[in-house]
């Protein structure tokens, strides 16, 4: 089961601190960490959802540890087609990723794929650059909150077809 606990409870913290801030330095800083830190729940997510998956599925341990080692620690990212999607085909074959598709909601998974697409083009800018002045613009705390109940609804999705499929 995919858990949001922690994220949400981190999420909610970067935002009373976004809102108490003193400078607009301050809340750029808090926007960056929660969109890094959603970012990354996101990655280790599909990362142990694939797991679950996998060590449902598979009963040797040596194509387990394959898939650790040549599916899992070789993604670096979280999008949708070229990570998740890619990762899943990986794990269950493209026939039962074709089935997967056609059986999670389409507005879940359209607003789940919109959103990783955000977070993927937003963390890409800024995991490459630093904080210089206050004239930047990053999605306040709240907006991040926003984002993170739609990938969580669509990770959720997932979650529950593909062991309803396989």
């Amino acid at each position: 089961m995919i858990s949001k606990t922690y994220i949400e409870q981190n999420l909610k913290q970067l935002d009373v601190r976004f809102r108490k801030a003193k400078t607009p330095k301050q809340n750029l800083y808090y926007s960056k960490i929660a969109i890094l830190e959603l970012c990354g729940w996101i990655e280790l997510s599909q990362d142990d959802l694939l797991r679950r998956v996998t060590r449902k599925k598979l009963s040797s341990q040596k194509n387990l540890e394959a898939f650790e080692v040549d599916v899992i620690k070789k993604n670096s990212g979280f999008g949708y087609p070229h990570h998740f999607r890619k990762m899943l085909i990986h794990a269950v074959g493209l026939i039962n990723v074709e089935k997967i598709e056609l059986n999670v909601d389409q507005q879940k998974k359209a607003a789940f794929e919109a959103e990783l697409n955000t977070l993927w083009i937003t963390r890409n800018s800024l995991a490459h650059t630093y904080i210089k002045g206050t004239a930047s613009a990053i999605d306040a705390p709240s907006m991040t909150i926003a984002r993170f109940a739609k990938v969580y609804n669509g990770i959720k999705e997932f979650e529950s077809v593909i062991f309803k499929t396989i």
